[in-house]
């Protein structure tokens, strides 16, 4: 029981030793020490207040709320905790929500899991794809978008570790991937021959390596496995950017001993201006600061009205190091590429609809241009009524063009394009080198809809220009079935049969192929006796010890096709002089791998343009379009003429497209660069080509 004392006495008294209670304020000047337990007011109502320091030596328990107002400090030196009604709230805020209102999505590697939503680093997610998932597209107030947003996008923060991903990632607009550094945070594609970052407008990737990639389906016709590309159908107002990152692919199979046995490498960048929206404003990129490793890789590739801009761009090993295809577009300053094949290499063109500001020309160039491909696409029902022009070009008339929504045949667009190579022909050459006309090719000619049968049916005839003597012989045998028409049977009284001797008469229903040329005896006799051979086969089979199978021997023969690839044929036959000019391109190919590079003649550089003869375009065509079939015929050929030797098909189909490639560029545009390249590519690259298999590698060339 405490007792009560005065306040002199209070004042009188320093030490308490018992149990004390004062029934009005206590004001304390100095120092208060505890030595056991203090309780302090018994009204939560009313406040009691200490305006001094007080030093707790046991527990301090507090059944209400504590408050420190102004710069006073609450210090401990032992352990303390707090208690009240809510534990998991610091200020009314959760602890994984501090800087989750930033926009910012934190991965790692080690501690992330893609069931949490990455706001913040203590719950970061596992993988760039579930991150990029998580970003919406931000706003960069540019053509196109609203503008007013505080909100510009996503930043993806990527902590060092490596990251084996399931791609293609595709990133929002404005969404900027941000790793720890190129040399710790590593991006690995799941997928190889798949894209590893898809970009909109406006993304930005930095210090980060990529790996796990290889384009397909080709080195030479890349399509996919790069590891930065357009996502499809994207809408570009502001330039993807890549800065401070590497790509390393395919080092594996970087030392082997052949280098045509290297496999595809990775790629870089692909600025495909074909895959994006047509009404992009843009189709471009930017690069800074980046560097690749990849043997017989593709460093960057542009495609169509693709566009890019590289500074300080390096690569190594790679086939192509810029490859710019149908007339895209790229600036370099300050880059270098060592070793591989190509370090830029540009081909084909594209049809550019500027008109410097001039819209009326603009849409005249445009309209026209899309009649030219609808005609080449859809065939001759898609030309539109031709109207009255005296204005250069200009369309006069209030009549209505009309157009069709329907696609035609492949075969009436073949005959669209067969009659424009004619009339071009014509223009081109005047009217003494008209090429025979024919009644019915592969692609054109009378059909059941033209004006001209008035029968409907289909005529068949053969593809080769009828001699004189043949036609007068024609002209009579037509006769005479008018007048077996008009007059019946009576008419043949005073005809004389005439034995067929020479087995022209088919009786059958199939229909028979026949040559253009006269057939020797010999090549007769060669025919029967085959003929015999497959007979005797049919009726004795393989292993008859009586009917033994003859001998395999090689063929050279070049005018038998045994694949069934089919060829692709135009209706304007090739002058001497441009099979000349094919030809001799293949002996200088096949001369400097008989005799050896020194045998190479002098380079004769190539044109920047063209050749415009049609003569020289339709060489070019054949030749390109003929290129699947040359090849697959050719490994036919070696297949069966040398069955007993080991040879790498792909390989040496390969090399065929190099070669036959090479030729086309030569005849289009001129001199023998190509040709004298692939010639001596085979000993800048030894293989067995001019080795062990020289003698097959000259016969595929032959």
């Amino acid at each position: 029981m405490a007792r009560l004392i005065s306040r002199k006495q209070v004042e009188e008294i320093k030490d308490f030793i018992r149990d004390t209670s004062f029934a009005q304020n206590v004001t304390i000047s100095g120092s208060l020490l505890v030595s056991e337990s203090f309780n302090m007011g018994s009204d939560p109502d009313i406040k009691s207040t200490i305006t001094g320091s007080v030093e707790l030596t046991g527990s301090l328990t507090i059944d209400g709320p504590l408050n420190v107002i102004g710069d006073q400090a609450l210090n401990a030196t032992a352990s303390f905790s707090l208690e009240s009604l809510d534990t998991q709230l610091f200020g009314g805020i959760k602890a994984e929500d501090f800087g989750a209102m930033d926009a910012t999505i934190y991965v790692s590697s080690t501690s992330g899991n893609d069931k949490n939503d990455g706001r913040t680093q203590q719950f970061p997610v596992r993988t760039v794809k579930r991150a990029a998932e998580l970003a919406t597209s931000g706003d960069d107030g540019r053509f196109g978008l609203p503008t007013g947003s505080l909100f510009t996008g996503f930043r993806i923060e990527v902590s060092a570790g490596t990251y084996l991903e399931e791609n293609p990632i595709e990133l929002p607009k404005n969404t900027t991937v941000w790793g720890a550094g190129l040399r710790v945070t590593k991006i690995v594609a799941k997928n190889e021959n798949e894209d590893l970052f898809w970009v909109n407008s406006g993304c930005y990737l930095s210090e980060m390596t990529f790996a796990g990639l290889r384009v397909f389906p080709s080195v030479d016709n890349s399509r996919s496995g790069f590891a930065i590309a357009f996502a499809p159908n994207s809408f570009i107002t502001t330039s993807p950017y890549v800065q401070n990152c590497s790509m390393i692919s395919n080092q594996e199979n970087s030392f082997l001993e052949k280098y045509e046995a290297i496999p595809a490498g990775g790629g870089g960048l692909n600025v495909d201006g074909n895959i994006i929206h047509p009404d992009s404003p843009l189709a471009s990129m930017v690069l800074d600061a980046y560097t690749q490793i990849a043997p017989n890789g593709v460093g960057c590739q542009v495609v169509g009205r693709g566009f890019i801009q590289l500074v300080s761009f390096f690569t190594n090993f790679s086939a192509y190091s810029v490859k710019v295809l149908q007339g895209g577009q790229a600036v370099l300053l300050n880059s270098n590429t060592s070793f591989g094949d190509f370090g830029m290499y540009a081909s084909g063109s594209r049809f550019i609809t500027g008109s410097g500001g001039n819209l009326e020309a603009f849409n005249r160039v445009r309209d026209n241009y899309t009649i030219i491909i609808d005609t080449i696409e859809d065939g001759l029902t898609a030309i539109p009524e031709f109207v009255p022009n005296t204005n250069a070009g200009i369309k006069v008339t209030d009549e209505l063009q009309q157009f069709s929504s329907n696609n035609s045949s492949d075969v009436v667009a073949e005959q669209a394009k067969s009659e424009y190579r004619l009339v071009s022909n014509i223009v081109s050459s005047g009217i003494n080198n008209i090429p025979s006309l024919l009644a019915k090719s592969a692609t054109r000619g009378y059909n059941t809809g033209s004006v001209w049968n008035i029968s409907n049916g289909t005529q068949t005839t053969g593809s080769t220009s009828a001699t004189s003597t043949e036609l007068n012989i024609i002209d009579d045998r037509f006769d005479k079935v008018k007048q077996v028409l008009s007059l019946g049977a009576r008419a043949t009284a005073s005809y004389t049969l005439v034995d067929n001797i020479e087995g022209l008469v088919k009786v059958g229903s199939n229909n028979p192929y026949t040559g253009s040329d006269t057939t020797s005896q010999t090549e007769v006799d060669t025919i029967n006796r085959n003929f015999n051979t497959i007979l005797q086969i049919v009726e004795y089979g393989l292993n008859n010890e009586d009917y033994p199978l003859p001998a395999l021997t090689s063929s050279n023969a070049a005018n038998i096709k045994v694949t069934e690839t089919p060829q692709y044929n135009t209706d304007i036959s090739s002058s001497a002089e441009v099979a000349n000019k094919v030809s001799s391109s293949f002996a200088t190919v096949f001369r400097i791998l008989e005799l050896g590079s020194d045998y190479a003649p002098a380079i004769v550089q190539s044109s920047s343009f063209e050749n415009p003869s049609i003569d020289y375009q339709n060489g070019y065509d054949t030749l390109i379009g003929n290129l699947s079939f040359i090849q697959n015929e050719t490994i036919a050929y070696l297949s069966s003429s040398w069955s007993e030797s080991d040879y790498n098909e792909e390989t040496c189909k390969r090399d065929i497209g190099f070669i036959v490639n090479g030729a086309a560029h030569d005849l289009l545009y001129g001199g023998n660069e190509e040709s004298v390249l692939n010639g001596n590519f085979y000993y800048l690259y030894p293989s067995e080509a001019t080795a062990s298999q020289k003698q097959e590698t000259l016969d595929a060339i032959r």
